[in-house]
């Protein structure tokens, strides 16, 4: 037979196998449960507001997936090992990355190892290796509040970024909700952490608890007011409401439930252990009938926990950081030399005991770095070193020195060895050598006023203008007056 028909045949058997193959139900379940792995592992990315590359990224997996699948069911038969091996390792892939993202698998390196744990993680990491922990606050809408976003070591020391939670200033893009139920609405709006929202429902011939209008949409700030209008239809059917318990519910929810059912309310903000922005108690008890647009209720909404600033004065600063990172304070570091508070203790902070602080409260915690003992400095360009290296404030003052030469130091007014504060002012006495008298050369001829300065250790520079020639016409300083080594005469010769 020519090889042409011999090919012919072999195409058709090919062919018909293909046409007849259909996957095992093994096969459609592992291909099944590739493509929903792919697909939750997308929303989920999505659902995050993850960063743009993770996104695609798992949007090209699933697209992969999908068309992999497709290709499988016009596969020839003979390839089952290889699609059943195919779909097990895309299983793999997914399930693996389902685990990081769920921290269930940790494969931090150990300069990562605190990234996203919590505040007591933190603090027993800083006792356990004896490291000493500076920290400031940045809002990070991944990383949840009092979490930790970033940390750098060194020298003992941890410095620790911890998240305030979500900025409540983000832009973020508010879609067209008009006809969206009013609890989808405010789900929406809560996942997108918006704080600053108006609600009312009016008569109106739209479909009941829908939405009728809004303020703005597209791109707006979280704490940006956003006007919401719900119909409650042609109608109200209830003259009375079974109020229910509203402790623990956020402000947009509370102010949606109080306009949805048409009652009189004032928000009363006070202190309380609940979150910020929260209902932590109510003027009627929750079962109580209420009649609408007529009884009133008092909402208490919490401002957050109250703070009552502790005497931090001569406490280890692992200690007052554990305090203050508890009360969500955000804490400013100015590090000073003092003698009497041990170094790495707190001196004093800008609060006095007994404040009332609230979170995210700025403080300023002034820290000691021992002590500073004063040394023994020959020349004023060495001291001044020492002191812009220690931040240490100085005067200096000049005096004739019979044994000091220009420039090097008579006294300091805190002795060597003597203990020195970051807020202490240091007078320091500077030679100007030996004491010289100005003499008289006006009148003088150029020559024998210079050989008569020159004799007395003066030194000078000349100028000329219009006079007698070559004659000394003026001197800038007086005769009689006290020079030093260091003092140049300016003389004036006549032209």
């Amino acid at each position: 037979m020519p090889k042409k028909e011999e090919r012919e045949l072999f195409d058709k058997a090919v062919t018909k196998k293909m046409n007849n193959y259909k996957p095992t139900k093994f096969i459609i379940f592992i291909l099944l449960i590739t493509l929903l792995l792919s697909i939750f592992n997308f929303m989920y990315n999505l659902y995050l507001d993850n960063t743009l590359y993770i996104i695609i990224n798992s949007l090209l997996l699933l697209l992969f997936n999908i068309v992999f699948i497709s290709l499988i069911f016009r596969a020839f038969i003979k390839k089952r090992g290889l699609i059943l091996l195919g779909s097990l390792l895309l299983i793999i892939i997914y399930v693996f990355n389902i685990l990081i993202n769920f921290n269930v698998i940790n494969l931090s390196p150990k300069d990562n190892l605190l990234y996203g744990k919590d505040l007591n993680t933190l603090i027993k990491y800083s006792k356990d290796n004896n490291i000493k922990l500076e920290y400031d606050y940045e809002y990070s809408d991944m990383i949840k509040e009092n979490s930790v976003i970033s940390y750098k070591e060194y020298n003992n020391t941890m410095k620790v970024v911890m998240s305030l939670g979500s900025n409540p200033s983000k832009s973020i893009n508010i879609p067209d909700m008009i006809s969206w139920n009013d609890e989808d609405v405010l789900k929406y709006l809560e996942d997108k952490k918006l704080n600053n929202i108006k609600v009312k429902y009016i008569n109106s011939d739209k479909l009941e608890n829908t939405l009728i209008n809004q303020s703005k949409k597209g791109i707006i700030k979280r704490d940006e007011l956003l006007e919401l209008e719900f119909s409650y239809g042609n109608r109200l059917d209830f003259n009375s409401v079974k109020l229910r318990d509203l402790t623990g519910m956020s402000l947009a929810r509370v102010t949606m439930y109080l306009e949805k059912n048409h009652l009189n309310y004032e928000f009363i903000k006070d202190y309380s252990k609940y979150k910020k922005d929260t209902v932590f108690n109510q003027s009627i008890e929750p079962g109580t009938n209420l009649k609408i647009k007529t009884d009133t209720i008092k909402i208490y909404i919490s401002k957050g926990k109250k703070i009552k600033m502790i005497d931090v004065s001569n406490k280890d600063i692992n200690s007052v950081n554990e305090w203050l990172i508890k009360n969500n304070l955000i804490v400013k570091y100015e590090e000073k030399y003092d003698s009497k508070v041990a170094k790495d203790h707190v001196i004093k902070s800008n609060k006095n005991t007994g404040d009332t602080l609230t979170s995210g409260e700025e403080i300023t915690i002034y820290l000691s770095k021992g002590k500073l003992v004063m040394k023994n400095f020959n020349t004023l360009d060495k001291f001044k070193s020492w002191a812009s290296k220690n931040k240490i404030e100085y005067e200096e003052e000049y005096e004739f020195s019979k044994d000091k030469d220009i420039g090097e130091i008579i006294s300091t007014s805190i002795k060597p060895g003597e203990a020195v504060n970051s807020d202490d002012v240091i007078t320091v006495v500077v030679s100007e050598g030996k004491k010289n008298v100005m003499i008289d050369v006006v009148g003088l001829d150029k020559d024998k006023a210079i050989e008569k300065l020159e004799n007395n250790n003066i030194k000078y520079n000349i100028s000329y203008e219009k006079g007698n020639k070559n004659k000394v016409l003026k001197q800038s300083i007086r005769a009689g007056s006290e020079i030093s080594k260091a003092t140049t005469v300016s003389l004036i010769i006549g032209k």
